[in-house]
């Protein structure tokens, strides 16, 4: 029995996800950069239809930010219809 498209979880291997955020004067906020990191890799199709986004908590760690950061990038995604949260997780 093959794993269905949305029970597998997304890696980090999407570029536009494995580098560090900007910090410093000037720079957009965290939640602002992951936001728009998270768009561009879902129209770019490197975040498929269906497909499961790393848990908030490993995303979080990977990119060394707080856990909220990634847990209000996620939820205004979610408002502009970009995933859908439930209790399986985080799906585009």
């Amino acid at each position: 029995m093959e794993p269905r498209l949305s029970m597998i979880p997304m890696t980090l291997d999407a570029p536009l996800l494995a580098g560090p955020l900007a910090t410093g004067p000037g720079a957009p906020s965290r939640q602002t950069q992951l936001t728009q990191r998270l768009k561009q890799a879902i129209l770019a199709g490197e975040l498929p239809a269906g497909g499961k986004l790393p848990s908030s908590r490993g995303l979080s760690e990977s990119l060394g930010v707080a856990r909220n950061t990634v847990l209000i990038a996620y939820e205004q995604l979610a408002a502009e219809g970009f995933v859908v949260a439930d209790t399986q997780g985080t799906r585009v």
